[in-house]
């Protein structure tokens, strides 16, 4: 998993925290119902000026609503530490499939948690992010080449206007798929690369027919 930073992948723990969270909110519930209960309790006992020292913090003679407070700003300390910790991990980007799924069968295969892990297999071979990359674009660099190339050679052959349309469409095809597939590209940016694309063969077919 640390070859690659694509592969560290860890669990959230959703369920845990959202717990963890529920039993604090609960707590400061808790401690709220006796905030209230003790002012309740203050403003029914008939004593005005009691009453009218709740406005004032140092001069409370209550001891209990003295030491509530406090215990209610660390637990909100906590628990908004908590909350606000959730919600970056939460906003943190999922994973793609494709290698949440590697993980998976990696972790499946060598049970590395297990204390007779299997031996590993030698026929799998690991390659890099770079290199897939590298690859990836030798392969594309390549298909772009024969689809260039491979329409002007055939079109210089035929003779038959039906026939070079007929190629040219088949080709302006199969240069559209890859674009709509395997790239990120919107339809206008796929529209104006497969005009460009289409300038080579149109102006091989239009000489022929001019």
């Amino acid at each position: 998993m640390a070859s690659d930073s694509v592969f560290r992948i860890f669990r959230r723990f959703d369920f845990l925290t959202v717990r963890t969270l529920l039993y604090l909110q609960d707590e400061l519930c808790e401690l709220e119902d006796r905030l209230n209960a003790l002012d309740d309790s203050d403003l029914q006992s008939g004593n005005h000026a009691h009453t009218v020292s709740l406005h004032s913090r140092r001069h409370d003679q209550n001891q209990q609503q003295k030491a509530l407070p406090a215990e209610i700003q660390v637990k909100l300390k906590t628990y908004h530490g908590a909350f606000n910790e959730y919600a970056e991990v939460a906003s943190l980007r999922k994973p793609q499939k494709l290698y949440l799924d590697s993980v998976r069968n990696w972790l499946d295969g060598r049970k590395p948690t297990r204390r007779k892990a299997r031996s590993r297999d030698t026929s799998v071979q690991y390659y890099s992010r770079s290199t897939i990359r590298r690859l990836v674009r030798t392969i594309l660099t390549m298909l772009a080449v024969v689809l260039l190339f491979v329409p002007v050679i055939v079109l210089y052959y035929m003779h038959r206007p039906s026939a070079k349309l007929a190629v040219i469409a088949i080709f302006l095809f199969c240069f559209a798929l890859p674009l709509a597939l395997w790239t990120k590209s919107g339809n206008h940016e796929i529209f104006t690369a497969l005009a460009t694309y289409a300038m080579s063969p149109y102006h091989h077919i239009l000489g022929y027919l001019g």
